[in-house]
């Protein structure tokens, strides 16, 4: 498996612990390489054809033309995708001839995407003939009582653009307007271009946390304010402790959260909209069986597994 970016954020978490139960309890010798690494290269071409199957984790890994090569020259490869405009469109800007390489190798190679949502996105680019939909596996958290308190109302991920940490300051200062009882966190460290980003005084920044599943217990809403991603990890996660959310509408799990007691989708970055939307999933009662249900379905080991084996199954070009 391939992977040029950290094993802790959502587009690496889900492929890790395939890794690791892999490992564990399947018995399978399976390695984890990343790029960019010293000899990672020379490892890349032995393990390469070596293997019977390769996972290629993510569109970074195509900023290399070895991998682009790999992917000419050997079958059993799998493509398993997590981003969206965000990524895709700079990419296609920057890196024009290997993006028109990357969209061959989705027209000729197994792709695995993470929704429904990502995969009708990718259709602006190219076709893509033999996919999967494979939602992300997560580590399914322990019960724990939260303390109760003050109604807190968080978002968890990078402080970047895309993520929009503006306009969850916004949605804080409005709510501090109108006195409302609310306390907005962001978990989550930095993600770049800082500068062009309002951060407000009405916003308690914790920055990374190591245990962000222990934070999630303390809270009351998830406001998810990202845009353009592709599944949506967090969601599932506050989901499965019974917790209420108020998403975005693109995102790969916004179909799923519009039907859920206590959880809204909102479709454009209105504060006054948001605010009433909070208001109203207040009132509701979570069925947490239900949500658990969902996100076992989605989300479990076995589940992920059994996609992925059906995504090699199918032949290669």
């Amino acid at each position: 498996m391939l992977y040029d970016f950290t094993l802790a954020g959502g587009a690496s978490r889900p492929i890790y612990n395939y890794y690791k139960h892999q490992q564990e309890s399947a018995g399978k010798r399976m390695v984890l390489l990343r790029l960019f690494t010293r000899r990672s290269f020379l490892k890349l071409w032995y393990y390469g054809f070596l293997s019977e199957r390769i996972i290629i984790n993510g569109l970074p890994c195509f900023n290399y033309w070895q991998v682009l090569l790999l992917c000419v020259l050997k079958r059993g490869v799998v493509i398993y995708l997590h981003e969206a405009a965000p990524h895709v469109e700079p990419f296609a800007q920057r890196h024009a001839l290997k993006f028109k390489a990357f969209c061959w190798m989705l027209r000729n190679r197994k792709v695995a995407f993470v929704s429904e949502w990502q995969r009708h996105y990718f259709l602006k680019w190219t076709t893509v003939p033999r996919y999967k939909i494979v939602y992300n596996n997560i580590n399914f958290p322990y019960e724990q009582k939260a303390e109760k308190g003050k109604i807190t109302i968080a978002m968890v991920g990078y402080q970047s653009r895309y993520k929009n940490a503006g306009f969850f300051s916004k949605v804080a200062d409005e709510a501090v307007n109108r006195y409302l009882p609310y306390e907005f966190i962001w978990i989550g460290g930095e993600g770049g271009e800082m500068s062009q980003m309002y951060h407000s005084p009405n916003v308690r920044w914790l920055g990374d946390l190591e245990h962000v599943m222990d934070a999630l217990n303390s809270i009351d809403i998830l406001f998810f304010t990202s845009y353009g991603d592709t599944f949506g990890l967090v969601i599932t996660e506050a989901l499965y402790k019974g917790k209420k959310v108020v998403s975005f509408i693109e995102n790969g799990l916004a179909p799923f959260v519009s039907k859920l007691k206590g959880c809204r989708v909102y479709e454009q970055f209105d504060e006054s909209l948001v605010l009433e939307l909070i208001d109203q999933v207040l009132k509701e009662e979570v069925n947490v069986k239900e949500h658990r249900d969902l996100v076992e379905h989605l989300c479990s080991m076995d589940n992920f597994k059994s996609r992925l084996e059906e995504l090699f199954a199918m032949p290669d070009e």
